[in-house]
């Protein structure tokens, strides 16, 4: 069991008494609190990113899809996770009442080689421009344009709408 060195034994008689040696948080020193003190903060924990005179960027994950926008007037506090780790996350006390943005990465960036590939020609056929006419039909048209029998309704139940060939359209890519 590893030596707490905050605790020294002190004998008294038979029995040894602990003798804990505290001091004041870092965290509490520099938030300086008074009393009746209604000020409230919270704790961000993240990679520290750019840092510029009037903000703080903070990644809370390594992704980097996500990172806040911490203005430096509201971080009271800030140390390492680990101080024996150089790439460790930083934990910052801040002021809960300032206004943090928060920033979602969700572009996404292709070459344009592959939009011309085969897999992209497959699978982005909805894409490319069609011309409809009578022997190259929309697929829900083409769908019914063969004689295909409607499922017997329920009673009270209105049939659906007939489409410009006059059968109703399958909508459902199941059904073809």
């Amino acid at each position: 069991m590893a030596k707490n060195p905050a605790v020294e034994r002190e004998s008294r008689g038979p029995a040894t008494t602990p003798v804990v040696q505290l001091s004041t948080n870092p965290v509490i020193t520099a938030i300086a609190p008074e009393p009746l003190d209604y000020r409230h903060y919270s704790v961000v924990v993240g990679y520290v990113g750019e840092v510029s005179s009037d903000t703080v960027q903070v990644y809370p994950q390594l992704d980097l899809r996500t990172y806040f926008q911490i203005p430096r007037t509201a971080i009271v506090f800030a140390e390492p996770v680990n101080s024996d780790q150089q790439s460790s996350p930083t934990k910052l006390v801040v002021d809960a009442t300032a206004q943090i943005d928060v920033v979602k990465v969700n572009s996404r960036s292709i070459e344009a080689g592959f939009l011309a590939g085969s897999i992209a020609a497959s699978n982005l056929g909805a894409a490319r421009a069609q011309v409809w006419d009578e022997t190259n039909p929309p697929p829900q048209v083409a769908a019914t344009a063969g004689a295909c029998a409607l499922p017997p309704l329920p009673r009270g139940t209105a049939p659906p709408p007939p489409s410009k060939c006059g059968r109703p359209c399958v909508t459902d890519p199941m059904e073809i």
